[in-house]
C-alpha cells in the first residue's frame, strides 16, 4: 500500500470513528450544549473541550489500530 493510500485511509477511519464517538457522547447527553457543533455561535466550556480532545485521541488509536489490522491482511 503506498504512503498516499495509506494516509488517506487513516484520515477516513478517524473521521469515521470520531464520528461515531462524538455521537455516543451526544446520546448521553455530555456536551454543555445540544448545539455545540451546529451553531457557531455557541462556545464550548472546559468540559466540551476536554471531551474533544480524549475523542480526538481515541479515534486516532482506534484509526491506527484498524489501519494496522487493514495492513495485515493485505
Amino acid at each position: 500500500m503506498s504512503k498516499f493510500t495509506t494516509f488517506i485511509l487513516f484520515n477516513v477511519l478517524m473521521y469515521v470513528a470520531y464520528l461515531l464517538i462524538d455521537r455516543l457522547f451526544t446520546l448521553f447527553d455530555w456536551y454543555s450544549n445540544p448545539q455545540l457543533g451546529h451553531d457557531i455561535m455557541v462556545m464550548p466550556t472546559n468540559g466540551d473541550i476536554w471531551l474533544i480532545v480524549i475523542n480526538t485521541l481515541f479515534s486516532s488509536v482506534v484509526a491506527f489500530y484498524l489501519l494496522y489490522k487493514i495492513k495485515e491482511t493485505i
